[in-house]
C-alpha cells in the first residue's frame, strides 16, 4: 500500500503535540480520525510508529525517523509554496483579454505602452471578439462585457457604463430631416443589428408604432455605424463609435440609453499579480476615457503611452 503524505500531518501533530486529543484539536477533527489516519501509515510502512499506553502514545524509534523525514517534507512544501507565492507577486507571463474590438482599438490598444513599460514580462494578448468567450474553459482570462455571466467560477465588477445615442449622416437628415420625437421615426429608415439585441435603451425602435423601415442590418457596431455615414439611415450604437467616426451628427431628440460594463475574471486568476496589474491598468482607461464612453469629450491622450 502507497503512503498516504497526507497522513504524516497527523504523526506531525502527535508528536508536536504530545497527546492524541491536543493532535485533533490542532487539525479541527476528532481523536478517532488522528488514530485512524495513523493506524493506514502504520499499516502503509508495514511497521509501529506509535506505542500505544495507558498513559498516553509516545513515538517508536521507526516513528521518530518517520517524523525527521516527515519535518524535512513539510519544509520543503512550505519553502514550495512560498517561492510560487513570490513568483505570482512578479507581473509576468500570458493574460488573455477579450473585449469588443471597436473598445480594445480605440481605448485598450492605444494605452497598452503605458502597461508594458511597467512591466516589461507581461504578455498580454487582446483578442477582439464580439462572442462570449469562455472563461471557465480559458479561452481568455479577462473580458470587458455589458452582460453578466450567469455559469461558471467568475469574479464580476462593475468597472463603468457606455452611453449610446441615434446617429445619421448630415446627408441623410439634411434631405430627411431631423425626428422631433419617437412618434417620428416611422418616417425613416433605420439600420439595425443582425442577431443582436441592439444598443440599450433603444429597444423601442425594434416596436410598433416606432418600427421604421429597416433597410441594412450589420452583426457588429462598426459595420452599423458605417452603414449610417453612407446615410442608409438612423440608427442606435455607442457614443463611443458616434462621436469618433466622421459623419455621424447625434439626433438629440431620441434620447440617450446606457449599458453598464462588467469586468469578468476567472476566480483561479483574479488574486494573481499579472491579472490584478491588467484588471488595474482596464479601469484606469476607462475612467480616463469616461467623457467619450459618456458621449462627450475626446478620447484621453494621457491614456496612451
Amino acid at each position: 500500500m502507497a503512503v498516504d503524505w497526507n497522513d504524516l500531518r497527523y504523526l506531525l501533530a502527535v508528536d508536536r503535540r504530545g497527546s492524541l486529543a491536543r493532535a485533533a484539536a490542532e487539525l479541527g477533527v476528532t481523536k478517532a480520525t488522528v488514530s485512524r489516519r495513523i493506524d493506514a501509515l502504520e499499516e502503509a510502512l508495514g511497521t509501529t510508529l506509535v506505542e500505544r499506553g495507558a498513559s498516553g502514545w509516545t513515538l517508536a524509534e521507526a516513528g521518530r525517523r518517520v517524523v525527521r523525514t516527515a519535518t524535512e517534507v513539510e519544509a520543503a512544501c512550505l519553502a514550495m509554496e512560498r517561492d510560487l507565492a513570490r513568483a505570482d507577486e512578479r507581473v509576468e507571463g500570458v493574460v488573455r483579454l477579450t473585449a469588443p474590438p471597436w473598445i480594445a482599438e480605440r481605448l485598450v490598444i492605444p494605452a497598452m505602452p503605458r502597461l508594458l513599460a511597467r512591466h516589461r514580462a507581461l504578455d498580454l494578448r487582446v483578442l477582439g471578439s464580439h462572442e462570449l468567450l469562455d472563461l471557465v474553459g480559458r479561452a481568455a482570462d479577462l473580458a470587458l462585457r455589458n452582460v453578466i455571466p450567469t455559469h461558471g467560477p467568475l469574479v464580476v465588477r462593475r468597472v463603468g457604463e457606455l452611453a449610446g445615442c441615434v446617429y445619421g449622416s448630415p446627408l441623410y437628415l439634411e434631405h430627411r430631416g431631423h425626428p422631433r420625437d419617437r412618434a417620428a421615426l416611422s418616417e425613416h429608415d433605420l439600420v439595425g443589428y443582425e442577431g443582436m439585441g441592439g444598443m440599450p435603451g433603444f429597444e423601442w425602435m425594434r416596436e410598433p408604432p416606432f418600427a421604421a423601415r429597416v433597410v441594412f442590418r450589420a452583426s457588429d457596431p462598426v459595420g452599423l455605424a458605417s452603414a449610417i455615414a453612407a446615410g442608409l439611415g438612423l440608427g442606435a450604437i455607442p457614443c463611443l463609435l458616434g462621436e469618433t467616426m466622421p459623419n455621424l451628427v447625434r439626433v438629440e431628440s431620441l434620447g440617450v440609453g446606457f449599458s453598464p460594463l462588467y469586468l469578468v475574471t476567472h476566480e483561479d486568476l483574479v488574486e494573481t499579480a499579472r491579472a490584478r496589474a491588467v484588471a488595474r491598468f482596464l479601469v484606469e482607461v476607462l475612467r480616463a476615457n469616461e467623457g467619450v464612453l459618456m458621449g462627450h469629450g475626446d478620447a484621453d491622450p494621457s491614456a496612451r503611452a
